[in-house]
């Protein structure tokens, strides 16, 4: 009976965004103009695709890594890492300097784990890549969507990042204590796209987080139809949606970043058997990313310390959260480590929320209409929740997996729901959509497990 239920949501709720996707495609194809297309780019995405894919393959033979997808994380995660690690003692190397040092690390550790293939590979689509943009930078696209937060700070930090270095971005700050480690990923995606003395935005380097998500999805243990509904609807929501592809796939907002990462990590942890002590270290460093993912990162840590399965594990997950505490007690000693709670008188919001006291309530009913106005996150919305329940009711246990992304998501609802009556009641109300629209890759993960025959692959149950 579930089976059946589950294809008639499927056909109900989540069918229309592809019936939209395509109607639009076929109305837009009409005016397509074949010498528009950018063919410089699609060669340029797809060399850099292919130089991550093949770093991905080498890291995970090296350090014996559950997922493709996972080792290209654990990957850009070493520069940052090294990167904050060294200025406890050193703070004078330049982004380019660490960008040299940490590639030499990997590249011996390849040669020394006998990934000569795969070694010669990445270089050869790491110079090629080069040498292609270099040759046709004025053909690439470029220093598009530089408008709204990007404008205001996403293009500054990472241009800070790139020309000089994390150190420098962060004591000349565009906003005191406002986090860059997004920033410091793009920076690696032009830095690896091509080097040049002076930054300039290569739309390649965010689109490759598309191609980088279907590589995610591919890799998910489901039914192969499964992963294909699931590219399918992801892909009708970035390509229908201009607003989407901004936050997402064509600019230096964190969106995409941030929603792929910890997409990525969080189904590692409940999927992969191996070093789990890189995964949840990788895991930690979330807590340098956004407010509320770096919440949510300190309470599932707290919530986990008490499983058998995980708790001999869980004290590397607080590395990142110590080793940014620390940074900003030694070595960024005069300046905000966060720029969303400076902003908030915090005694004074717990003691309204605790009282009820100068709330605005009615700020979730206009949230909800806005909601509501978007179409497509309403059905993603609906649809999660309506499967969630059903599946609920159809299965005596309900795996631990499921539910902490259930949780996850009403979670960082919540907390927008929160800020916006309490301390932000003021602000205007178009921006909690782009905040709901987070975890976006999560959502669709769950989804997926959701609409699995089998069972979900987790360590744990509830």
């Amino acid at each position: 009976m579930f089976e059946i239920l589950k294809k008639q949501y499927l056909l109900l709720i989540f069918f229309p965004i592809l019936v939209n996707a395509l109607f639009n495609f076929f109305k837009a194809s009409r005016n397509i103009n074949f010498e528009t297309v950018n063919f410089y780019d699609l060669v340029s995405l797809l060399l850099l695709f292919l130089f991550f894919c093949t770093v991905g393959i080498s890291v995970k033979k090296s350090l014996n890594l559950h997922s493709t997808a996972f080792s290209i994380v654990v990957f850009l995660f070493s520069f940052f890492i090294f990167d904050v690690s060294t200025l406890f003692v050193y703070k004078l190397l330049s982004f380019k300097q660490i960008f040299m040092i940490v590639n030499c690390i990997w590249l011996l550790i390849f040669i020394y784990k006998k990934r000569y293939l795969e070694t010669f590979l990445i270089t050869v689509f790491y110079y090629s890549l080069n040498l292609f943009n270099k040759i046709n930078i004025n053909q690439l696209t470029k220093n598009q969507n530089i408008k709204g937060d990007v404008e205001a700070v996403f293009f500054s930090q990472t241009q800070n990042i790139y020309e000089q270095s994390y150190y420098f971005s962060v004591t000349n700050f565009t906003f005191e204590g406002y986090p860059q480690f997004t920033s410091y990923i793009q920076a690696l995606f032009s830095l690896f796209s091509v080097n040049l003395n002076e930054f300039i935005y290569l739309s390649i380097s965010t689109k490759v987080v598309f191609l980088l998500s279907v590589l995610f999805f591919l890799e998910l243990k489901t039914t192969r139809i499964n992963r294909i509904f699931i590219i399918l609807i992801f892909t009708s929501l970035i390509v229908n949606s201009d607003w989407l592809q901004f936050l997402f796939t064509s600019s230096l907002m964190s969106e995409g970043i941030v929603s792929l990462f910890g997409a990525i990590v969080f189904y590692e942890i409940f999927n992969s058997k191996q070093n789990m002590r890189i995964i949840f270290v990788v895991f930690g460093m979330l807590y340098f990313t956004k407010q509320f993912l770096s919440l949510i990162v300190i309470i599932f840590l707290i919530v986990i310390l008490f499983n058998e399965n995980y708790k001999k594990f869980v004290l590397f997950g607080f590395f990142g959260m110590a080793l940014k505490e620390f940074l900003y007690i030694f070595v960024f000693k005069e300046i905000n480590s966060s720029h969303h709670l400076s902003q908030i008188d915090i005694p004074l919001t717990l003691k309204e929320l605790a009282t009820l006291k100068n709330l605005e309530f009615s700020n979730i009913f206009l949230i909800g209409k806005n909601i509501f106005v978007d179409k497509p996150l309403t059905m993603l919305l609906v649809g999660i929740i309506i499967l969630y329940i059903s599946y609920k009711f159809s299965n005596k246990v309900v795996p631990a997996q499921i539910n902490i992304y259930i949780s996850v998501i009403l979670f960082n609802i919540f907390c927008i729901l929160t800020l916006y009556i309490s301390a932000w009641k003021n602000m205007e109300l178009e921006s909690p959509i782009r905040f709901i629209w987070s975890f976006l890759h999560l959502k669709l993960t769950l989804i997926c497990l959701l609409f699995d025959n089998d069972k979900v692959n987790a360590k744990t149950s509830s």
